[in-house]
């Protein structure tokens, strides 16, 4: 049973459970509807307040794998808008402002582009793509702009290995004045095989997770916490790899790393509430919901497990 199938034990049947469920099964479209009637139904929930964290978590996921599809198939504008919902729920994550971009310059729309593509930056200054992808826009809307080297120049501070010697001459070309088509041509082979940014393992990871592929995702989850050990998402997304697994005691100790870094980290303290419960650590279960309803006294998930916790501990 995989942790999203745990917590939907916990959920009463209702559209909520409904879009969880669709979104476990890989029915983004679906999820996303059953997510925005319960949205519409609750008005004490709030895409930007710091509360429902996990069920954002949930929504954004519905969101941004939805858009995926559409990009593919190739209804951008519709992608774009649901981009904008998740924007709108997470508006801390960088990849999604690239994703967005990068539809942005399909539909021609370049200074929107520029503009979602500055907006990752300030979020994560050292995203290798981000930069590239705006020195690329800056040439479009400016042509030789000092600028556009500029970007080129900084994103080597941030670019692995591979890429220092296209960087550099696709720097000197443009210096040099080669054609435009064969100037854009080298900005996209740089960005074709795109590094992953931590947003972008934790959306591998999870993808490895629904699939049943918990030693992919840890494998995964590790490479990029030796590069970037204080990312509590990725802890966190550690943690319910190795509680898929059976390994209930690893689990809880990157659950309880990801809340070192983060003390009132919600979706943290709502796993290990559920592994210690499955464990039969009741106490321990009740401490970490008692912290979730001191910052969201109504967190469906915390009510409804610690409701439980009064009939095992008798």
């Amino acid at each position: 049973m995989t942790f999203i199938q745990r917590f939907l034990e916990i959920f009463p049947k209702s559209c909520l459970r409904k879009a969880i469920d669709y979104l476990s099964s890989g029915d983004y479209a679906k999820a996303c509807h059953q997510f925005e009637i319960y949205v519409s139904k609750n008005d004490h929930f709030s895409g930007n307040d710091e509360k429902h964290e996990l069920l954002r978590m949930y929504m954004s996921e519905a969101y941004i794998e939805n858009a995926k599809l559409l990009r593919t198939s190739g209804k951008l504008q519709e992608a774009y808008e649901l981009l904008e919902k998740a924007i709108k729920i997470e508006p801390e994550y960088s990849d999604v402002y690239y994703m967005a971009a990068e539809l942005n310059e399909k539909l021609g729309r370049l200074e929107q582009s520029r503009n979602n593509i500055r907006r990752a930056l300030s979020i994560n200054p050292n995203y290798f793509s981000a930069r590239i992808l705006l020195a690329k826009l800056i040439y479009l809307l400016e042509r030789e702009s000092p600028k556009c080297i500029e970007e080129l120049q900084k994103s080597l501070s941030c670019s692995p290995g591979f890429y220092v010697e296209k960087v550099n001459t696709l720097t000197r070309d443009i210096k040099n004045g080669l054609e435009k088509e064969e100037i854009l041509r080298q900005f996209d082979d740089v960005l074709r095989e795109r590094p992953s940014s931590a947003q972008v393992s934790k959306q591998i990871a999870l993808e490895y997770i629904q699939r049943g592929d918990y030693d992919s995702a840890i494998t995964e989850l590790k490479k990029t916490l030796s590069l970037t050990p204080d990312f509590a998402d990725l802890h966190n997304m550690l943690g319910i790899a190795y509680v898929n697994m059976g390994s209930k005691d690893d689990g809880i100790l990157e659950f309880n790393t990801a809340l070192k870094i983060n003390p009132e980290y919600l979706k943290a303290h709502l796993n290990i509430a559920l592994t210690y419960y499955e464990k039969g650590s009741f106490s321990e279960s009740s401490r970490h919901l008692d912290k979730v309803l001191k910052f969201d006294p109504e967190n469906e998930l915390a009510l409804n497990l610690k409701n439980e916790l009064p009939t095992v501990l008798q």
